[in-house]
C-alpha cells in the first residue's frame, strides 16, 4: 500500500514529511548562509547583495531563492541590513 508514497505525494525524503521543509530548501538555506558568511569574512563583515547573487548563481540557486533565504534569516534575527542591499551577521 505504501510502496510509492514518496512519488505520489511529491515528498523527496522522509524528513520533509515531518518538518515540511524539502531537502532542496534545506540545502539552499545552508548554501546561501555559507555564501554570506564567506563574503562577510572577505569583506570586513559585510556582504553586498550583488555579490551574494553572483556566487549563488554559480551554484545554480536563483535570485528569488536567495531573497527568500535572506528574508528568513533577517526575520529570525540571524542577519541584519545596515544599509540597502548590504547584509551582516547579527552575532
Amino acid at each position: 500500500v505504501f510502496r510509492h508514497w514518496r512519488e505520489e505525494s511529491g515528498i523527496e525524503d522522509e524528513s520533509e514529511l515531518y518538518s515540511g521543509v524539502s531537502a532542496r530548501v534545506r540545502n539552499a538555506n545552508a548554501v546561501v548562509r555559507q555564501l554570506v558568511r564567506d563574503i562577510c569574512v572577505e569583506r570586513d563583515g559585510k556582504a553586498n547583495l550583488d555579490e551574494i547573487y553572483s556566487r549563488a548563481a554559480s551554484t545554480n540557486i536563483p535570485e528569488t531563492t536567495v531573497d527568500e533565504v535572506l528574508s528568513r534569516m533577517r526575520m529570525s534575527g540571524e542577519l541584519f541590513s545596515p544599509t540597502n542591499d548590504v547584509y551582516s551577521f547579527a552575532r
